[in-house]
This record gives structure tokens, C-alpha cells and sequence, in this order.
């Protein structure tokens, strides 16, 4: 699974297959200024909600595009400068493909995991876990089967048998649905220990493209799929050797309890559209559109501001939120307190 997600000839996301990696997805950074925006006020306000700490870092792991930390930063400029200035903004990824000349400094670190240590920090990760080996398994016959694939004039799954349970310390209502896919993923435990053990007080906020024991029941068509790399290609073709597959819808109930287990706080998990309700999209939206902006711009904008809390287009990215070190600290207080700022467009 890690040779091909990160191989450097046949691997997903190499330099060689990078006008694939590059292209391939479209996610909610890129839709709207507004995304930035607001979530620049929801780290402007956990900031000032904790004391206001003199040496604090800003950190995006896989943010290797520079997309999303760029317009964080745009947008917290026109917040506060004083914040600002004592930020220390880091970009942790494996691979740097950036396009845009950043007017601020940002610190790039190569690397596969969080390596930083006794920092202060707010860290935000957008679509990196599914970006991460993982596992497929299928509740049948009363116990799990990992979903692997076979080529024999075509791609056919093979299922075996595990002798574990991935789930253990939930409700066996919750998850034993026959024929039912989940997805499972000892790297991403690793990250969350690793985000947990550097961090000397944090909040830590995750975007990605998942789902919840509940949304699995309730949704028939929740799955993952194979995709695999040749010449340079998207291709449903595999060598007879292989048992993989690459992209992987993220249990965020997993990931809770990975955040949970190892100390931190809940601060929030739910749907893109809750989270940035939330923090007040609806009254950006009302105050853009009193703006001077031109009005041909200005519906566009509108439009994909909508798009991002418009759940048949993104309803399957989930936000999970938590915190280390603070006490009392609720995603409530940081949202209040980010709805109290003067919209500035």
C-alpha cells in the first residue's frame, strides 16, 4: 500500500506522477475565498480563547500546494496584523508542488509525519488521511475480511479473514452491518500519537472526505475505490502480483477515538456545512452581497459560497476538531467568539 501511494516511479503521489496528483481533486480551499476566511477567524479566535500565547505556530500538515495556508494567511492579515506578526507558520508535507509566490514566510518541512516538538500551535490538515495507507475490511459471516484484489482476466476482490477486531471499544451495533465496507488505518494512529506527543498545548482540526458509523448505515453507496498508476495514467489495470488499492474514505469515528484515546479533547466532529455555519458563513454571505463588488463577481462568489455548505456537493467532508492542554475550551467558544469580529471583506 505504501509502495503505491508513495513509490517514486509507480506511486500515486511521486514527483513522476505529479500532473496526476496535481489535478486530480478539487477541494473546498480552492471553491471559495470564503473557506480561508473563515477559518482564519477560527484560528484568530482559539488564539485570543487561550490566553493569547506569545510564541504560537500555525502548522498545515500535507499542505504541500500551499493553497490553503496561503489564503489563511491573506485572510488573517485583514484580521489582525498584531497576530500576525508573532505567528510562525510551518508546512509540513512530502512533497512541495506550489505554483504561487507566497508574500509571507513560510517555513517548509519535508516530511512524512509531525516531527515538531513543546510547541504551542494551532494545526490544520486538509484531505491528508485519506492521502495515508490504509486498509478496506467487510463485515460478513459474523467477523472482517480486508478487501484485496486480484487480477485474473480483470480486477477481482479477494477477501480474507483477520483475527482481530479494528473496532474494539465500540458497540458491535454500531459497525456489524453484513457486507458493509469500512476503512482502517494503523497510519493514521501514528499521526494523531505523533500531532499529540510534539504538541505542549494545541488545537488540532481535520478535513477529509469520510464518513461516521451512522452516515455508513444510513448512505448505500459509501465505499472506496482502486485506482492504480501506469505511464503515468489513471488505469483500472493491475500486475498479477498486486493486492492493493489507494484511496480510502476515512472513518472519522475511528479517528475520534484515536484523538480521544491518546488525550485530547473533542472539540467538534460533523458535517463541512455545520462547521462553517457555524463560524457564520451565512452572514459573510449577507454582508458580501451589500459589498461594492461588481455584481457579475459577486454572484459567482455567492455561488460557491453556497456550493461549500451545500451538502449533495461536499456533505461527505467531515471536520474533526480537538484540543490539548485547555480546559473549559469548547469548539462553541471559539465559534461565539469568531462571530463577534467585524467582517472584513
Amino acid at each position: 500500500m505504501d509502495f503505491k501511494l508513495y513509490d517514486s516511479i509507480e506511486g500515486y503521489y511521486s514527483n513522476f506522477n505529479e500532473n496526476l496528483w496535481k489535478s486530480d481533486y478539487f477541494t473546498s480551499p480552492m471553491m471559495s475565498p470564503a473557506f480561508g476566511y473563515l477559518f482564519a477567524r477560527y484560528i484568530y479566535s482559539s488564539w485570543t480563547q487561550i490566553g493569547k500565547p506569545k510564541n504560537y505556530f500555525l502548522v498545515e500538515i500535507g499542505g504541500g500546494g500551499l493553497y490553503f495556508i496561503t489564503n489563511i494567511i491573506k485572510e488573517l492579515a485583514k484580521i489582525s496584523n498584531d497576530f500576525l506578526d508573532i505567528l510562525k507558520v510551518l508546512v509540513i508535507d512530502r512533497n512541495f508542488y506550489n505554483t504561487i509566490d507566497p508574500e509571507y514566510h513560510l517555513n517548509l518541512i519535508k516530511s512524512n509525519t509531525f516531527n515538531l516538538k513543546n510547541i504551542d500551535a494551532f494545526v490544520i490538515s486538509n484531505e491528508l488521511y485519506d492521502a495515508m495507507p490504509f486498509k478496506r475490511l467487510i463485515y460478513k459471516d459474523n467477523g472482517f475480511f480486508e478487501i484485496l484484489f486480484k487480477h485474473d482476466k480483470g480486477i477481482k476482490e479477494k477477501h480474507e479473514a483477520i483475527d482481530f477486531n479494528p473496532f474494539l471499544g465500540f458497540n458491535s451495533s454500531v459497525y456489524a452491518f453484513e457486507d458493509k465496507i469500512y476503512s482502517y488505518s494503523h497510519s493514521h494512529n501514528k499521526l494523531v500519537k505523533d500531532i499529540y506527543n510534539g504538541l505542549n498545548s494545541g488545537i488540532v482540526v481535520s478535513i477529509d472526505y469520510g464518513y461516521t458509523f451512522d452516515q455508513l448505515y444510513e448512505k448505500n453507496n459509501i465505499h472506496t475505490d482502486a485506482r492504480i498508476i501506469r505511464n503515468q495514467n489513471i488505469t483500472d489495470d493491475i500486475y498479477a502480483e498486486d493486492l492493493v488499492d489507494i484511496s480510502s474514505f476515512v472513518n472519522f469515528d475511528l479517528l475520534e477515538k484515536y484523538h480521544l484515546d491518546i488525550g485530547f479533547n473533542k472539540l467538534f466532529l460533523g458535517k463541512q456545512s455545520d462547521f462553517l455555519t457555524d463560524l457564520g458563513i451565512h452572514s459573510y454571505a449577507k454582508n458580501y452581497y451589500n459589498s461594492d463588488e461588481k455584481i457579475g463577481v459577486k454572484s459567482k462568489n455567492l455561488r460557491t459560497m453556497q456550493d461549500l455548505i451545500d451538502d449533495d456537493i461536499f456533505g461527505d467532508y467531515l471536520i474533526l476538531g480537538a484540543s490539548k492542554g485547555f480546559k473549559g475550551l469548547s469548539h462553541k467558544t471559539i465559534s461565539d467568539y469568531s462571530n463577534k469580529i467585524e467582517y472584513i471583506l
